[in-house]
């Protein structure tokens, strides 16, 4: 496969995982935080902790 190729599909993963962070930060659900991480240090720009969205405890149906 030709470094070009592999270029090129790791920048169009970087902007899939952008546009779904920010799908899910709109909708009001969690983003794992590692992937937030990684696509920050991509971006160069600093991690916000007031972007994350916090969720309650997962409780089991009864």
């Amino acid at each position: 496969v030709p470094l070009e190729d592999l270029q090129r599909a790791s920048q169009m993963l970087v902007q899939a995982l952008a546009i779904r962070e920010k799908y899910m930060n709109n909708s009001r659900q969690s983003f794992p935080s590692i992937t937030s991480r990684f696509l920050r240090s991509v971006d160069k720009r600093p991690t916000n902790i007031e972007d994350e969205v916090q969720h309650d405890d997962k409780m089991a149906i009864e």
